[in-house]
C-alpha cells in the first residue's frame, strides 16, 4: 500500500508545484523561466546584497549564476558562505529560502524542513516557504504538521497557490497519515470545483481502497476508465489493485493496454513483471523487467 500512496502523491506533485520557483522540483534543475521573470528576481536579491560587503555580493552573484546552470552544490556551497560571512545581511532570508528550495531539489527533505522553518520563524506570512515546507514535511512523515501548515494558508488571503493546489497538498498528507475522511473530503471539494481532476479522481480511489472500500474503489475507476479508456494512469492503478487482489491476468491485460500508450515506462514494465511472474510465466518476467532497466538508464 505505501508503493500505492507514494506513486500517486508523484503524480499530482506537478499541479502542486508553483510557477514561480526557481528550483524544480522533480528534477532538481533550475525551472525555465522567461528572462525577464528571471532577470527581475535576481535584480531583488542584487539588490539587497548591494548593501552589504563586496566579497558577500560576490558571493550572491555566483551562487545565482551556479544555479542558473543547475549548479546546486555549488550553489548551496556559496549562498551557506554568503550567510556566514555577513549573519545579519537583509538578504540572507531569500538566501536562506533558496537553501531550503536546494534541499527539496536534492531530495533532503529533512534539511529542506529545518531551513524553510528558520525562514518563517523571521517572516510567518512566507507562504511560498510555508507551502515547500508543508511539501518537505509529506515526505518525511510530518504529516499533522503539513496539515497545519496547509490549513494556515486556506485561512490566509495569499495568492501564491491555488486552493486546489493546497487541498491536494492537504489530501496528501491526510491520506499518508490515514486520516481517509479528511482525505476523501479534500479530494471531493476539489472534485465539486473541477470535475475534469484526473489525478484528484485517482486520489479519492486510493483513498476508498485504502480505506476498506474495495469494491467501491474498483466502481469509480471502472467507470473512469470508461470514459477514458486511455488513461494510463488509471490503466495503472487498476493493475496495481488486481495484483494486490490475485487477479494477475486481469492485471497483464490492463498493463499491456497502459504500455501500448505508454512503452517507455520502465513502472509499467516492472509491474507486468511482476503479474507474468505470480503467474509462472519466468521468462515474460524476465524480459520485462530488462525493459524496465533499459528504459531506467537511458538519460533523462
Amino acid at each position: 500500500m505505501k508503493r500505492l500512496f507514494f506513486f500517486f502523491v508523484a503524480l499530482c506533485w506537478g499541479l502542486l508545484l508553483p510557477a514561480q520557483t526557481i528550483i524544480d522540483m522533480g528534477t532538481g534543475k533550475v525551472r525555465g523561466k522567461t528572462t525577464t521573470d528571471y532577470r527581475q528576481e535576481n535584480n531583488a536579491i542584487l539588490y539587497r546584497a548591494a548593501k552589504d560587503s563586496a566579497a558577500y555580493q560576490s558571493l550572491v552573484v555566483r551562487a545565482l549564476n551556479a544555479l542558473h546552470t543547475d549548479s546546486l552544490p555549488q550553489a548551496e556551497q556559496l549562498l551557506t558562505e554568503a550567510i556566514a560571512l555577513r549573519p545579519d545581511a537583509t538578504a540572507n532570508q531569500t538566501l536562506l529560502h533558496l537553501l531550503g528550495e536546494i534541499a527539496m531539489a536534492q531530495q533532503r527533505y529533512g534539511l529542506a524542513v529545518e531551513r524553510l522553518a528558520k525562514v518563517l520563524s523571521k517572516n510567518p506570512n512566507n507562504h511560498r516557504a510555508r507551502y515547500e515546507k508543508a511539501s518537505a514535511e509529506v515526505e518525511i512523515g510530518n504529516y499533522q504538521s503539513a496539515i497545519d501548515n496547509c490549513n494556515v494558508l486556506l485561512n490566509s488571503r495569499q495568492l501564491d497557490y491555488t486552493q486546489e493546489q493546497i487541498l491536494f497538498l492537504r489530501g496528501s498528507a491526510a491520506l499518508h497519515a490515514r486520516l481517509y475522511v479528511a482525505a476523501r473530503q479534500d479530494f471531493t471539494q476539489i472534485l465539486q470545483q473541477n470535475p475534469q481532476s484526473q489525478s484528484a479522481n485517482l486520489l479519492l480511489i486510493t483513498v476508498d481502497y485504502a480505506d476498506g472500500h474495495t469494491q467501491q474503489a474498483m466502481d469509480r475507476l471502472n467507470l473512469l476508465l470508461q470514459q477514458q479508456p486511455d488513461f494510463v494512469d488509471a490503466l495503472q492503478l487498476r493493475a496495481e489493485l488486481e495484483i494486490k487482489q490475485g487477479q494477475y491476468a486481469a492485471a497483464v491485460y490492463d498493463l499491456d493496454k497502459a504500455i501500448s500508450f505508454n512503452p517507455s515506462s520502465a513502472t509499467l514494465y516492472r509491474l507486468r513483471a511482476e503479474a507474468h511472474k505470480a503467474l509462472g510465466k519466468e521468462k515474460a518476467a524476465e524480459q520485462d523487467l530488462a525493459k524496465a532497466k533499459s528504459f531506467l538508464s537511458l538519460p533523462r
